[in-house]
């Protein structure tokens, strides 16, 4: 048994209305207790929860009252008795408690208690009880109800027989035979007497049958005792329904507040959320004929770009014309080219050919001038010779004029020979750079198409999309009128909801002022 030290010895006193209530697993381990509780007994919530209940067991509690409590509760009977118990700093405080068994689906789960003040002279005969309890101490008592009946039937029945006796002159003999038809008599009126309270102390029995609690209340066990506690766990049973009814009814009144709250924060939901679902319906709407226009402005696009895809490819095929047209200028100038230079050449070499005649003329001239030296000094002899010589020189200043002039002509050929050459050579660079700009063009015009084809691809799955994309947000819009219709339902039935929640709330209301009515 567990013995809990230190004790003070200092009664703790708790007001009449005041329920110490504890909850207990099947082995006796606290699951739950109010504040009362903790409130008289000094222990913290955690100290208490998950501790075995004899925590606050007192020592100056016998053994047998706990006996007497455990046999009870196995039979599935709650018991009533009065304990002892122990706070946390040692002081002590009596309870009136009864404990019942608590059953879930028929199986038992833990036990529940709900303890109230004692009066005071119930204490006082506990506290006589426990002590001859623990020292083991057992003595007669005409506290018994029986045994008082008996002994007034006995001095009832002598009276009259002794009176006889006295005038009779002390015949004892009579005496005794009075006493003992009177002992009958009134053995047998008390019998008749009792019939019908037997009954009621049988049905007292089988409310409450503990010799253990009788001596703690009453302080014996006669069958008015064991009435009387009957009739007081019938107290104490009532008691505690009503405390559990009580505090069911809060329970219920709190989940009620708490419901009402919640159907109301949905009812606000709902709203807010139908409210936000026409926004979004008037949206998708608006959104649904944007994604038709897009549609159209697609399928418009695709037939565009199909055309630009058409005019690049013709505009492919006159660049690639255009292209061999002037690689095949650009191959005549240099074939011009070429035959410009061998002119060149030619006029280098009709040069070369004027300076021969040149060198012959000088040398024609010079021989002329010498011959017509000789000419003179031979006189008469050499006039015709003279006449020659000047014909030569004369035919030799003609030809120096006219080399002259041929290589004036020449030397300006040359010139213009050379310039040819130059903006020949520059027109077959610039060819050159025209037909590689016309391959870049046409490559660019190359990537231009396959970009176009790929914008026509991506058109064309824009519009197939756009029209899914179409159908899809018909289809969404379908849905949030359905979804409409169903928040008005479900904001009828929140409304529904609440008005029941305020009903539930002035029932149990109600509830909690009959209990109030009843503790009263």
């Amino acid at each position: 048994m567990r013995k809990n030290l230190p004790i003070t010895g200092k009664e703790v006193l708790f007001d009449d209305n005041e329920r110490i209530i504890s909850i207990t697993n099947a082995k006796g381990v606290i699951t739950a207790v109010n504040e009362a509780f903790i409130k008289i007994s000094g222990f913290t919530e955690d100290e208490l929860i998950g501790q075995a209940h004899n925590l606050v067991r007192h020592p100056d509690m016998p053994q047998a009252a706990f006996a007497d409590l455990w046999t009870t509760l196995k039979q599935g009977k709650p018991w009533m008795g009065l304990v002892k118990n122990r706070c946390k700093n040692g002081d002590h405080y009596w309870v009136n408690a009864y404990v019942m068994p608590v059953y879930k689906n028929g199986q038992l789960t833990g036990y529940q208690s709900v303890r109230t003040k004692p009066e005071r002279k119930h204490i006082e005969t506990a506290e006589r009880f426990n002590s001859n309890l623990q020292n083991n101490k057992k003595s007669f008592s005409f506290n018994n109800i029986k045994s008082r009946k008996y002994l007034a039937c006995l001095l009832t029945a002598s009276a009259p027989a002794m009176l006889v006796a006295a005038f009779n002159g002390n015949n004892w003999m009579a005496l005794a035979s009075g006493i003992a038809a009177a002992v009958v008599c009134s053995l047998a009126l008390y019998k008749w007497q009792q019939k019908p309270l037997q009954t009621i102390q049988q049905r007292a029995k089988e409310i409450h049958d503990s010799d253990v609690a009788c001596l703690a209340y009453c302080g014996n066990t006669s069958p008015l005792s064991n009435t009387e506690v009957a009739l007081k766990s019938l107290q104490s049973q009532q008691a505690t329904l009503v405390e559990l009814l009580k505090n069911s009814a809060a329970d219920l009144l709190s989940v009620i507040q708490e419901t009402n709250d919640v159907v109301q924060k949905s009812n606000d939901g709902v709203n807010q959320q139908s409210t936000e679902i026409t926004q979004l319906a008037t949206a998708i709407n608006q959104m649904s004929t944007a994604i038709d226009d897009v549609a159209k402005n697609a399928v418009t696009t695709a037939s565009s770009t199909h055309e630009a895809s058409i005019e690049v490819d013709d505009s492919q095929s006159i660049i690639e014309n255009t292209k061999t047209a002037i690689s095949q200028l650009a191959e005549d100038i240099g074939n011009a080219n070429a035959l410009i230079r061998d002119l060149k050449q030619d006029a280098d070499n009709i040069n070369n050919i004027v300076s021969v005649i040149n060198g012959i003329t000088f040398q024609t001239n010079l021989l002329a001038l010498n011959a017509s030296v000789e000419a003179a000094r031979a006189g008469e002899a050499g006039k015709g010779f003279s006449v020659v010589a000047e014909e030569v020189r004369s035919l030799a200043n003609s030809t120096q004029s006219s080399t002259t002039e041929i290589e004036s002509t020449i030397q300006a050929l040359q010139t213009r020979t050379l310039e040819t050459v130059s903006v020949m050579e520059a027109s077959q660079s610039q060819a050159k750079r025209t037909s590689e700009e016309a391959q870049s063009i046409t490559s660019a015009l190359e990537t231009i198409a396959k970009s176009v084809a790929s914008v026509s691809d991506m058109n064309t799955e824009i519009a197939t999309a756009t029209e899914q994309q179409s159908a899809v947000t018909k289809e969404i819009n379908r849905s949030i009128s359905n979804i409409n219709s169903s928040v008005d339902n479900i904001t009828q039935a929140a409304q529904q909801t609440a008005e029941a929640g305020h009903k539930l709330e002035a029932v149990a209301e109600e509830i909690n002022s009959v209990v109030a009515q009843f503790r009263r």
